[in-house]
């Protein structure tokens, strides 16, 4: 904008007509939240955060007639709208909060701040309820991470010109670093929950490079230059002028994990060695999220699908339900609550990676386990229900790849089950002796699936849906019946 007439005047004239029309755009909205401008609560906070920041900016060149013209008529009457819908610790609530305290920095208005910054659902708050201690958002969604982080990387940067030693920034490191874990490669992250499968760190990289005007983090220094080096860095609106990084010092390096590792407070367990695997026992919160109790990740050949979009026919019978996978459903389905959720957790015993949910927590299920334990070159699961009752116990996985079987199969027309048992295609009832065996080839990669052979366990193969919807993956499940359900496999990766 600055130094070039053409945008200076676009700016002031944009800035200026929703200026004079703001008070006569109708306020619109239901569900999803008030607005005059944009079509909810969200896209209004998203909208008036960017423009704050781009005001910021140039505001030294900006007449002061002109700026209290736009606070006046825009930018407090915004902010007057957007404040009281913040009510919940929540990534809505966030951005609006975000934007607010945008609007108060810009414009010096100490009320906005201190009410955007310190009201029960304020940033402070968010930040201290909306994050769990491992640094991942309690959606756990790295899609809604990231788009939290989103919100915090364009308000910290302006707030930390007012107060530079906020504990706020604190969680701006660790917001960056703890998505890593998610990682078998450096460049792609597991799309849980409501995710926009794939999901791609490069697409973050832009707010890597802004953040780290408030501290330095060689891990991430290292992802921005990786992204200059690869012209992968994107910049958006501003972010240049953020731009601190030294591009001589080529000293940093990529972040390391230990060979087993969990976050506790999050329900995740991680495996990096022989290769990378991720156990979810569960969930923190039910907004966003999809019925995976006890599913396991095994990059590249297995990810979590995500979501391909909130409309898509299959959004709801596949991609949310259990089949959809690497889990295990009881008579064809999971539990699906809508205000208290399952309370599970992961722990590390005896060089084992196990995801635990105890008595009564999932109704006529006295417990559940599923224990990861690594080889030095494979990892054995095995995945243990008990309970009172007698149910139909089945287990699921998913690879990409061209497979390969060591058996012969008789073809089934359906399988009862679920909603989500209808997207089962292909069916075989396959017929072993002593194990299954199953070969992935994906990506010059082998997976290898060993399943011992036993007469309480049906073993079929099948093809079911993947994202994008049209493409379909390679699916085996296992099927046990009775009181109990154990299922043990070994994976190796060659």
């Amino acid at each position: 904008i600055l130094g070039d007439e053409k945008s200076t005047k676009y700016f002031y004239d944009y800035l200026n007509f929703y200026a004079d029309n703001y008070d006569k755009f109708e306020l619109h909205g239901d569900w999803v939240g008030k607005a005059r401008v944009g079509g909810q609560s969200l896209d209004e906070a998203v909208w008036g955060l960017a423009l704050v920041r781009t005001i910021l900016a140039c505001k030294q060149y900006i007449p002061e007639e002109r700026l209290n013209y736009w606070y006046t008529k825009l930018f407090r009457p915004m902010a007057d709208i957007l404040y009281p819908q913040a009510n919940s610790i929540h990534n809505i609530s966030l951005w609006i909060m975000c934007c607010v305290g945008g609007i108060g920095v810009c414009f010096n208005d100490q009320e906005l701040i201190d009410k955007a910054v310190n009201s029960k659902y304020g940033i402070r708050e968010q930040v201290r309820q909306g994050f769990t201690a491992d640094g991942v958002w309690r959606e756990c969604s790295l899609t809604y991470h990231y788009y939290v982080a989103q919100s915090l990387t364009q308000f910290m940067p302006m707030y930390a010109t007012i107060n530079t030693d906020d504990k706020m920034f604190e969680i701006m490191e660790k917001l960056f670093t703890s998505p890593l874990a998610f990682s078998h490669d450096g460049e792609t992250l597991q799309a849980m929950n409501d995710g926009w499968y794939p999901v791609k760190i490069e697409s973050n990289y832009w707010m890597e490079n802004s953040v780290l005007r408030l501290f330095d983090n060689e891990n991430l220094v290292h992802d921005v230059k990786k992204a200059r080096q690869t012209e992968k860095l994107g910049y958006g609106s501003g972010d240049l002028l953020y731009d601190y990084i030294d591009d001589e010092v080529d000293t940093y390096h990529e972040i390391k994990h230990d060979d087993m590792f969990i976050y506790p407070s999050t329900n995740f367990g991680f495996i990096t060695k022989p290769f990378h695997m991720i156990l979810k026992s569960g969930v923190v919160c039910s907004t966003h999220m999809h019925r995976d109790y006890m599913s396991i990740m095994l990059p590249p050949f297995s990810d979590d699908l995500g979501t391909p979009a909130y409309s898509h026919p299959l959004m709801n019978s596949w991609y949310k339900d259990p089949p959809a996978h690497n889990d295990v459903c009881v008579d064809g389905t999971q539990p699906w609550p809508r205000v208290d959720i399952i309370h599970s957790h992961v722990e590390m015993k005896n060089g084992s990676i196990i995801g635990i949910i105890g008595e009564n927590e999932w109704d006529g299920i006295k417990s559940v386990t599923r224990t990861l334990t690594p080889n030095e070159n494979s990892v054995d699961d095995v995945t243990c229900f008990e309970s009172d009752s007698s149910h139909v116990y089945d287990w699921f996985f998913h690879s990409f790849g061209d497979e390969s079987f060591n058996c012969d199969g008789d073809t089934v027309e359906s399988l009862n089950g679920g909603r989500a048992y209808q997207h089962l295609k292909c069916i075989k009832k396959m017929n072993c002796v002593g194990s299954f065996v199953a070969k992935y080839n994906y990506n010059g990669k082998n997976l290898v699936v060993t399943i011992p052979v036993d007469d309480n366990t049906e073993i079929y193969t099948m093809k079911t849906p993947s994202n994008p919807s049209d493409s379909v993956r390679n699916t085996i499940m296992l099927r046990q019946c009775g009181n109990n359900a154990k299922f043990k496999v070994n994976f190796e990766i060659i």
